[in-house]
């Protein structure tokens, strides 16, 4: 009979630990969220840790994110692009990469994003191995966000891309001026080493 109060003790402690895990993984924010996900409708509300983090104990981090990042789901089921390249458990982790609740402080992809993806910088990214296009001569040079614009933006909008969703067609991003009269391969007469009006196949081929 002696033991019934400390039974009784021990279960109120659990139960009193239990609540306060709960409290603290689901329902106490360790810090303002970062610009991007501060815009998006629900974060804010008093259920909006679950849209990142799962409304359940068996829904994975990156389960719940990928329910707003498609793409990035795709890149890891497909093993494409940089996420389907990763370690599968780095892959599973969002936050070792992408660091949350700091209210902007540090970008959620940043320069250790990238390191902890296998390259030393952003400025290190290969192209050629990752998406299949390789960046030489002309483009080579380029800063990131001159291809793409919304790379250094602080308040990424909602359905705006930071690096996903360029197309690699030349058109996307030079005007034709021949209007379709050469095809769409652009680079049988322009490769990205020279000014487009310096073609080195000046060429029936090109410019009959």
């Amino acid at each position: 009979m002696k033991s019934a109060p400390a039974l009784l003790a021990l279960m109120s402690l659990l139960v009193v630990a239990g609540v306060t895990w709960w409290e603290w993984n689901f329902h106490s924010s360790p810090g303002p969220l970062d610009p991007p996900h501060d815009m998006v409708p629900g974060f804010r509300e008093a259920d909006g840790c679950a849209l990142c983090h799962g409304k359940t104990l068996r829904t994975s981090m990156v389960d719940a994110c990928a329910e707003c990042h498609g793409a990035i789901r795709h890149q890891i089921e497909s093993h494409q692009g940089l996420h389907g390249v990763l370690d599968g458990k780095l892959a599973g982790e969002c936050g070792k990469c992408h660091a949350e609740h700091n209210g902007g402080r540090v970008r959620l992809v940043n320069e250790t994003s990238f390191r902890l993806s296998g390259f030393a910088t952003t400025e290190a990214f290969d192209h050629s191995t990752v998406t299949n296009y390789t960046l030489t001569g002309r483009h080579a040079k380029l800063r990131c966000e001159q291809c793409h614009r919304d790379a250094e933006v602080v308040e990424l909008p909602p359905a705006h891309k930071r690096f996903l969703g360029l197309s690699q067609q030349c058109t996307s991003c030079h005007e034709d001026v021949h209007k379709g009269a050469y095809g769409s391969d652009c680079a049988e007469c322009h490769g990205q080493g020279r000014a487009f009006g310096d073609s080195p196949k000046k060429s029936r081929v090109c410019f009959s």
